[in-house]
């Protein structure tokens, strides 16, 4: 994966932007500890022990990171209600077997790529890199505001997604 955005291929989709990796169930544990291991410059973390999902219905203890411009705004409220209010904002979450990387609105640095995209990046390129996490699917996709949800692109393996990000 080289430095261009993981959303460059969206071309005016949108405005909501989201990337989902699904791993095998053997790498759950190696996904959480891969992304709970990093810094990630431009984000907070924020805690979700024993709480449902944002974008999953299952309860658990979530992984969730939100762009440091709306920690104020989540506060120690972090939920799917919380973040669709939220009109632009960046949301990194770990749930279970899924990664997702949300941008909202397209993100504070959608034209101009700063610290949140390089953060986003950073993630996708650890998680590609790991070789105990195996995807079992990834999906890309625009949407939300009113929008029609519009796939991107979808694949199954780290090779496909690799070439994706190219």
């Amino acid at each position: 994966m080289n430095d261009k955005p993981w959303y460059a291929a969206f071309g005016g989709r949108g405005p909501d932007w989201v990337i989902d990796l699904v791993v095998a169930p053997l790498c759950v544990s190696r996904l959480r500890a891969v992304v709970d291991g990093m810094s990630l410059t431009g984000f907070v973390r924020l805690e979700g022990p024993a709480r449902k999902g944002i974008f999953s219905d299952a309860v658990g203890d979530h992984l969730w990171f939100i762009d440091d411009q709306n920690e104020a705004v989540f506060g120690a409220h972090c939920d799917r209600a919380t973040l669709d209010a939220c009109p632009v904002c960046h949301f990194i979450a770990v749930e279970g077997a899924a990664l997702r990387i949300e941008r909202r609105g397209g993100g504070h640095d959608r034209d101009d790529p700063g610290v949140t995209t390089a953060a986003e990046n950073d993630v996708l390129r650890a998680v590609l890199a790991e070789s105990a996490v195996g995807l079992a699917r990834w999906a890309v996709y625009a949407g939300g505001d009113g929008c029609e949800v519009q796939d991107v692109a979808t694949g199954h393996t780290k090779d496909q997604l690799s070439r994706f990000l190219r």
